[in-house]
């Protein structure tokens, strides 16, 4: 007889374990960055099963806001890290963006 999970480890389980990325997601992440400038890095990470992507950009200060919801608005994937840098000095014309995203629960 097989011993039945309690609903605290099954949801604990489906929380934290990694799943496999889609082509779609990989997709979707690279269509939402296309409004940056200068792709610098985009890298996934596990093999055979890839389940992370981080990518490193530089956007112009007027298309940040729309990156940004575009990144955050993902249906299938969920933001880990997010890390955010101006760049100009007096004025803030260009912004550097690191993040980190894996397929969500």
């Amino acid at each position: 007889m097989q011993e039945k999970i309690r609903g605290s480890i099954e949801l604990f389980q489906k929380r934290w374990q990694r799943a496999e990325l889609e082509e779609k997601d990989l997709v979707d992440f690279v269509s939402a960055i296309d409004l940056s400038d200068v792709i610098d890095d985009i890298y996934i990470k596990g093999i055979p099963r890839p389940d992370v992507i981080f990518g490193s950009f530089s956007v112009k200060r007027d298309e940040f806001d729309k990156l940004s919801n575009r990144l955050l608005d993902f249906e299938n994937l969920r933001v880990l890290k997010w890390e955010v840098f101006p760049y100009g000095i007096p004025v803030i014309d260009r912004v550097r963006v690191n993040v980190e995203v894996m397929r969500g629960y």
